[in-house]
C-alpha cells in the first residue's frame, strides 16, 4: 500500500475524539469509506467551535481511481494502487514503473478551518 497519506490529531479522530471521516458518496467514518474508490474524501473535528480538516481530492488524470484507507483512529490515506487479492499475494496486480519512467499522482489538498455551523 500507498498514497498521499495524512495523519489527524486525536483529538480531531472519530475514535475518541471528535472527527468524522465523508466522502463524495454520502459514505461516512471507516465503516462506510474504508476500502471504497472515491472523487473526495473528507476528514475533519471540531475543536473551541471551529470545524478543522483536510479534505483530498485525486486528480482525474492519475493512472487509477483511488480508494480510501481511513481508519477512525486518525488515519487518511488515499491509495493509488491495486488493492491486495486476499492474504496469499496472489493475483495481486502490480504497478510496474521501468528505470527512467515517471509515474506522477497528483492531489488536490485543502487543509481548512471554519466555524461550526458556516457553509463550507
Amino acid at each position: 500500500e500507498s498514497g498521499l497519506a495524512i495523519r489527524m490529531t486525536p483529538s480531531l479522530a472519530v475514535q475518541g475524539g471528535t472527527g468524522s471521516i465523508t466522502n463524495d458518496r454520502d459514505a461516512r467514518d471507516e465503516a462506510g469509506t474504508w476500502g471504497n474508490e472515491f472523487r473526495w474524501i473528507d476528514y475533519s473535528g471540531t475543536e473551541a467551535g471551529r470545524r478543522l480538516g483536510v479534505l483530498i481530492v485525486p486528480d482525474t488524470g492519475n493512472p487509477r481511481p483511488s480508494w480510501s484507507h481511513s481508519r477512525d483512529y486518525g488515519v487518511l490515506v488515499a491509495n493509488p494502487l491495486p488493492r491486495p487479492a486476499g492474504g496469499d499475494g496472489q493475483g495481486v496486480e502490480r504497478t510496474l514503473v521501468k528505470k527512467g519512467e515517471r509515474y506522477r499522482l497528483r492531489y488536490s489538498l485543502l487543509v481548512y478551518e471554519r466555524e461550526v455551523g458556516s457553509l463550507p
